[in-house]
């Protein structure tokens, strides 16, 4: 089952200093999660020129395994997010999922 989860950074602090401090233990980190991390990625949203949240899909079987995951990320730990959604996710159409079908 995937889950998505769409973190925002904490606008009371630095978040451009904590995501470049954190940056290698975060994309060390990921890559430890081998099939369990369908897509991430940091987003700009609002209109930011800068990066203010980011996105995760991870394959597990229940919240509490994604919301796991998520707690280990050292972004995390930094307290670079004020506020998360945790969601179930159900992939139906589009051009990744084609492709990924096809593969």
């Amino acid at each position: 089952m995937a889950y998505l989860a769409l973190c925002r950074d904490n606008p009371a602090c630095n978040s451009g200093a904590i995501r470049a401090a954190e940056l290698q233990a975060h994309l060390d980190y990921v890559a430890t999660l081998g099939g369990q991390l369908l897509l991430g990625g940091p987003l700009r949203l609002g209109g930011n020129e800068h990066y203010n949240a980011s996105l995760f899909i991870y394959d597990v079987d229940s919240p509490r395994s994604a919301r796991e995951l998520l707690e280990g990320d050292p972004y995390f730990r930094a307290q670079l997010y004020a506020e998360i959604t945790l969601a179930e996710f159900t992939p139906a159409r589009g051009r990744w999922l084609t492709e990924l079908l096809q593969n």
